[in-house]
């Protein structure tokens, strides 16, 4: 669909405005991925400072929230499902390096003390960079413990197979 960057720039701004966000500026960009059917709608809003810091919210609730509804709209209007990111100024650029600035943090501070680090709440989306980044690490491992909101991120030595003293003689 050649116009459907024009839809969602629509939709986007009409659900901005509803909320009283007249000021800012929306670029829409599509990309395609590995799978040739998924289309990537990046949305990159350009907002005055106190508009950025509500349309972000605490550690980017609010943007998550708009890129929910975005999403929604979009799949109401175009009638099939397209992955959209919302991004507000270059916040998850930012929070991306500080996630994984918190990754190797944590992996430091791991392996001098040998104890695990459990780290504050994340959403699933962070969480899984905070996994791709350790990922490659051979001396730590990450796992999620709990549910919902208290889904937490542990980050601990890798278990190291029990060599059979047997093996030894």
């Amino acid at each position: 669909m050649a116009d459907e960057g024009k839809i969602v720039k629509q939709i986007a701004q009409h659900l901005l405005a509803s909320l009283g966000f007249t000021e800012t500026e929306i670029g829409v960009e599509k990309e395609k991925t590995e799978g040739e059917e998924e289309v990537v709608i990046n949305i990159k809003i350009e907002a005055s400072p106190e508009d950025t810091g509500m349309l972000i919210g605490f550690h980017g609730e609010t943007l998550a929230a708009l890129q929910l509804i975005v999403s929604q709209m979009v799949y109401k209007k175009l009638g099939s499902w397209r992955r959209v990111i919302v991004n507000i100024g270059d916040y998850r650029e930012k929070r991306e390096v500080a996630l994984r600035e918190m990754a190797t943090n944590a992996a430091q501070r791991v392996k001098l003390t040998g104890s695990p680090v459990m780290l504050p709440y994340l959403g699933s989306n962070e969480r899984r960079l905070i996994h791709l980044a350790l990922s490659e690490d051979p001396d730590v491992e990450t796992i999620s413990q709990g549910t919902g909101r208290g889904r937490r991120l542990s980050v601990s030595l890798k278990r190291q197979e029990k060599v059979d003293s047997q093996e030894h003689e």
